[in-house]
């Protein structure tokens, strides 16, 4: 069975709506161009008997629905109450599906050069965004309004005013979003399920060359990092001198190492560590420096200033459990789901 439009999505839409599928596209009001994709799929076959029964249904109901909920209905009206609650319930429903929702997936730092911007990338999964209008960020705990959001097209940018569910548009992005996040109604407050993060194989001390570039050095590698680039650590006292960065794939180094050349003017030098395995300490208020560990295990933290211990093998994290009692670890991919919780 097709999939049916929300009537509000159905009668906000412009452009050329096909005959034999559910493929609609929105047009630019000043220059009539199509400015946006397709919402869904095409279907490729005609319309079934049953799938055109169901719309001439769905559209009949929903003018009756609005018909009646626009009546002034009375109490003493009883042969059409249980017909009027019944109807406004398959009313509300229809709209709450259109009720505005996104999901952050991308994060890109220095898409313009000359003024070092920040894009989050969103997807609209539900409902129509309205340049303007107030949302909520859920992990921030905060509203906002996103004032210039934007649709690309190469190297093309076009302010929209409007996007629909299935759009993608970027919004500048001062620090406050992450991949993963929900952005919503104010009434709404969803939060969809988080972006699966590896853990990283590959570890390497990262240290600037230039003393002088230290500021240029830490925006470059915290940006990256924030972009899900990368992974960075710390060693506990450390600054941002020298970090530790963690990779799933060895490209990544070669990356990261043009990226921060060519955006950040930075040079650095990078050692290649033994470890290959990473667990998170489970327990906050547990000291690492008094636990008994192999010559090769390495005590490193986050930006959040969680605890980490980074293992050269399987061995070495049996070796620190059986020697350490009290001490609990974490998958590594656990610990980001809750960072997106």
């Amino acid at each position: 069975m097709s999939k049916i439009k929300p009537m509000a999505l159905v009668e906000s839409m412009s452009g050329k709506v096909c005959t034999h599928s559910d493929v609609y596209f929105r047009t630019n009001k000043k220059t009539g161009k199509v400015c946006s994709g397709k919402l869904c799929n095409p279907s490729t076959k005609p319309a079934s008997v049953d799938q055109i029964s169901v719309r001439q249904k769905f559209t009949a109901t929903m003018a009756k629905v609005k018909a009646i909920c626009s009546a002034k209905a009375t109490d003493t009206d009883t042969a059409n109450y249980d017909k009027l609650v019944a109807y406004r319930k398959a009313y509300d429903g229809q709209t709450a599906i259109g009720v505005f929702s996104a999901f952050v997936f991308k994060i890109q730092a220095n898409m313009n050069k000359a003024h070092r911007d920040r894009l989050a990338f969103m997807r609209i999964c539900s409902g129509k965004f309205e340049r303007e209008a107030e949302y909520y960020h859920v992990q921030g705990g905060k509203k906002m309004r996103l004032s210039q959001p934007q649709a690309m097209m190469a190297a093309e940018r076009e302010i929209v005013d409007e996007a629909y569910a299935g759009d993608i548009i970027g919004v500048f992005d001062p620090g406050v979003f992450s991949i993963g996040d929900t952005v919503c109604a104010p009434h709404m407050k969803v939060q969809y399920a988080g972006i699966p993060t590896f853990a990283p194989e590959h570890f390497a001390v990262i240290e600037q060359v230039d003393s002088m570039k230290r500021k240029q050095f830490a925006k470059g590698m915290t940006q990256i990092a924030q972009e899900g680039a990368i992974q960075i650590f710390f060693e506990p006292g450390g600054g941002m001198e020298h970090v530790i960065v963690g990779v799933v794939g060895l490209l990544q180094y070669d990356v990261l190492q043009f990226r921060m050349k060519s955006e950040y003017g930075v040079d650095y030098h990078k050692m290649d560590l033994p470890h290959t395995l990473i667990r998170r300490v489970a327990d906050p208020n547990l000291d690492p420096s008094t636990l008994k560990l192999a010559s090769e295990t390495r005590w490193v933290q986050d930006v959040r200033g969680r605890n980490f211990l980074i293992f050269s093998g399987k061995w070495s994290i049996d070796w620190a459990l059986e020697n350490n009692k009290s001490l609990r670890l974490l998958e590594f991919t656990d610990t980001m789901n809750e960072m997106q919780d």
